[in-house]
């Protein structure tokens, strides 16, 4: 039977936890990592209705894109809506789990995603993360290196970017002298030993390295492993917040219908002149408006984001930069397919995947329908 613990390790090798901000809850912040999952609700948010729907579709796991709570809390007060909403979690058993900003930082996010179905070229990240690394060194004996290498590259080394089980090996000797109460699995006691060995080297994640250690040892044959850990100051290549790409010159209104057949939004708002060519597009599912500027900064013509403010309308308009809102929910949608794909390709039956039905954008527009005019105006 698949554990938590598993489906959080799988999910930490696809989006490694250092990507995410530093302010962030992402993880496991509700449950139990030795707790049995066989079906999964994925959902963008945690409420009453993503986890009542979890409860009746019997799911031991609620995975969503925002984290619940949002950001540490030292109290719990019970009358208050989220620790309410905590307390039925607890209740009902049910293990939450999410994946944030180290999702909007993937090179297979929901940014890289928008960006290609929009036709953008020469995508990279419009704030990358520059830090979070270690560099992992094994020494093994030539005839086990293949088993070490499987089994910390599928502990999380060895993920650059887009890439995954990247390690780089060289060959050498390697000398020991086992002393008298020594168990050598090779060589002999009291006396100078040799061994053809492989240098296997792998980055990884600053959290994952202890599990990469120890995923490690569980198939070397050595008593005592030899092995190194060193911190990495270089960025990764793809990694970051936002994208931003090239496209064929065109006007930002081409671009915003291809957008709105893409990511259906029940309101999308605008600012700046759409009948402008554009050529270069930044994109920030979400909540954009911390990457205003380093969308000007790089030169784009259009910026699809959402929440911005008037003040992020007025600094954009006066930088010649477009702007294109479908919201919150619709720019961060598409995370869920990916993260339904991901755990559906790795587990297969052993794992079902239900997408929720009851999770909706919070906001909608007002319909003139709606609106009773028979009240008379507060203004005359």
């Amino acid at each position: 039977m698949l554990t938590i613990a598993e489906l959080s390790s799988f999910l930490d090798v696809c989006f490694p936890p250092h990507w995410a901000e530093p302010w962030d809850n992402s993880g496991l912040t509700v449950g139990c990592l030795d707790d049995s999952v066989n079906r999964v609700l994925i959902s963008l948010d945690v409420n009453q209705a993503t986890v009542a729907e979890a409860g009746v579709q019997g799911c031991q796991l609620l995975l969503t894109h925002h984290p619940l709570p949002w950001h540490e809390r030292r109290r719990f007060a019970l009358e208050q809506p989220e620790p309410r909403l905590l307390r039925t979690i607890l209740a009902q058993g049910l293990n939450l789990l999410a994946v944030h900003t180290n999702l909007d930082a993937s090179p297979n996010g929901h940014a890289v995603l928008i960006a290609e179905k929009l036709g953008l070229m020469k995508i990279r990240p419009l704030r990358p993360i520059r830090d979070g690394l270690v560099k992992t060194i094994f020494f093994v004996p030539i005839a086990d290196a293949a088993k070490v290498r499987e089994a910390i590259t599928s502990a999380g080394a060895g993920k650059i970017g887009a890439y995954s089980a990247c390690t780089f090996t060289t060959s050498g000797t390697g000398r020991f002298r086992p002393d008298q109460h020594a168990r050598p699995a090779i060589g002999q006691r009291d006396l100078d030993n040799t061994q053809p060995e492989e240098r296997i080297e792998a980055v990884c994640d600053a959290a994952l390295w202890p599990r990469v250690v120890e995923a490690a040892r569980s198939v070397h044959p050595y008593e005592t492993m030899a092995y190194d850990v060193f911190p990495e100051s270089c960025g990764e290549s793809g990694v970051g917040l936002g994208r931003l790409g090239l496209i064929g010159r065109t006007s930002a209104d081409v671009i915003i219908r291809r957008l709105v057949r893409l990511i259906p939004s029940a309101r999308l708002q605008v600012a700046g002149d759409l009948r402008k060519p554009v050529e270069m597009v930044a994109i920030c599912p979400g909540a954009a408006g911390d990457l205003l500027e380093a969308a000007v900064a790089a030169g784009a013509q259009l910026l699809i984001g959402a929440e911005f403010t008037h003040h992020h309308a007025q600094t954009a308009l006066a930088n010649n930069l477009i702007l294109a809102d479908p919201g919150h929910y619709a720019t961060e949608r598409p995370a869920l397919d990916i993260l339904a794909g991901l755990c559906r390709d790795r587990f297969g039956d052993a794992l079902e995947i239900l997408i929720s039905k009851e999770d909706s954008d919070p906001l909608r527009s007002l319909e003139p329908a709606e609106v009773d005019d028979s009240v008379s105006p507060m203004i005359p």
